[in-house]
C-alpha cells in the first residue's frame, strides 16, 4: 500500500515509499568532556532508516474526487460526479467494479425492505469509510443522508451491491467506525 493524494485538478496522484537501509542520522559526541552524553539513554539503538516520498503514479479522473478510501490491492475513489472506482495500486481503473450511485439499490434493511434509488444527479458521496467487520462501506452522500453499502461478493461487484439507509439522517456530513463494539458513527451538521 502506498499513500495516494486527489488534488483539485481531478488528479489522483499516488507515492512510493522509499526506504534507505543507511541510517539517517548518527549523533558524535563532541571532543570537549563537558558537551559529551553521559547517560546511556541518550543513545540510540536500533536501525534509524531515511524514508522518503517519490511521485509514482497520476490517475487522471472524470471528476474531482470527493474521499479515497484504501482497500487491500486497491482504492475505493469516490468522485463528484456519483461514480465510485476501485483503482489498483499501479494506477488502473477497475472498469468492470466501477459503480454509479444511481444505480444502487437502496433499502432500510437487507431482507424486506423495497429498495429505492439515488435520483438526484448531482448527489454523491462526500465520505466513505471501509467497515470490514460490519461488512461494507459507510458512506455519506453530499444532500445528508447515510448509509452502508454492502456485498455478497468480497470484492463489491456493482450487481451485487445494496445501500442500508441510516434511518432518520438527513444532515451527516461524517462518518468513522468503531470496529471493537461494530459501530457505525455519524457525524451531523446540528
Amino acid at each position: 500500500m502506498s499513500p495516494s493524494l486527489q488534488t483539485s485538478r481531478n488528479n489522483l496522484l499516488i507515492y512510493k515509499v522509499v526506504i534507505s537501509s543507511e541510517n539517517c542520522y548518527n549523533l558524535i559526541d563532541p571532543p570537549d568532556v563537558h558537551f559529551r552524553r553521559s547517560s546511556q539513554e541518550l543513545f540510540l539503538r536500533g536501525p534509524r532508516p531515511s524514508v522518503s516520498l517519490a511521485p509514482s503514479i497520476v490517475v487522471n479522473l472524470s471528476a474531482s474526487a470527493t474521499c479515497c478510501v484504501p482497500l487491500r490491492e486497491e482504492l475505493f475513489v469516490c468522485l463528484r460526479n456519483g461514480f465510485i472506482h476501485h483503482i489498483s495500486w499501479e494506477g488502473q481503473v477497475r472498469a468492470d467494479y466501477s459503480l454509479r450511485l444511481s444505480a444502487v439499490p437502496f433499502a432500510h434493511d437487507q431482507l424486506q425492505s423495497k429498495p429505492d434509488f439515488v435520483t438526484d444527479q448531482d448527489v454523491h458521496v462526500i465520505d466513505a469509510v471501509y467497515a470490514p467487520l460490519v461488512g461494507g462501506y459507510c458512506i455519506v452522500l453530499s444532500d445528508g443522508r447515510a448509509a452502508l453499502l454492502t456485498s455478497s461478493d468480497s470484492r463489491f461487484h456493482p450487481n451485487s451491491v445494496l445501500g442500508v439507509w441510516a434511518l432518520n439522517m438527513k444532515d451527516a456530513t461524517c462518518t468513522d467506525v468503531n470496529h471493537k463494539f461494530r459501530l457505525l458513527t455519524f457525524g451531523c451538521n446540528k
